[in-house]
């Protein structure tokens, strides 16, 4: 069975901007955006130095730039991000670090929504609307 993702090998390193209609999975490093029409999974190994824009993202590695996703972000144990994130769900394993807030927009749901900072390691105090024109 052929596998419809791309992967980005633990001893590589990717300069550039990287556009992929399918998944990719990342174990080496990244300078530069990444965006996807699936999910982008950045492995424990990866490096990512620049914004993410997916379907879905999993990180397990480092990511240092925005993360945008239009339905999950899941930050797993030992990940490390430094950047805004983006979507409408976003899971947060309690062993992540993370340094980030959530996107502010001028237009917001009129229902507040709190994230509890001690499951997740997040507060937000609004739900931004995601305009999906302007993702691919």
């Amino acid at each position: 069975m052929m596998s419809n993702g791309n992967i980005i090998a633990e001893d590589t390193e990717f300069t550039g901007d990287l556009i992929c209609q399918h998944s990719v999975t990342i174990h080496g490093k990244v300078k530069g955006s990444i965006q996807s029409e699936k999910t982008v999974i950045v492995r424990t190994t990866a490096n990512i130095e620049g914004n993410i824009k997916a379907a879905k993202v999993i990180i397990q590695g480092k990511v240092n730039g925005d993360v945008f996703a239009k339905s999950k972000i899941a930050i797993q144990e030992n990940a490390t991000v430094t950047g805004r994130l983006d979507a409408p769900a976003i899971d947060t394993d309690k062993n992540a670090s993370v340094q980030t807030e959530r996107i502010d927009k001028q237009e917001t749901i009129e229902e507040p929504i709190v994230i509890d900072p001690e499951i997740t390691g997040i507060i937000a105090t609004s739900r931004p609307k995601v305009n999906s024109k302007t993702w691919f």
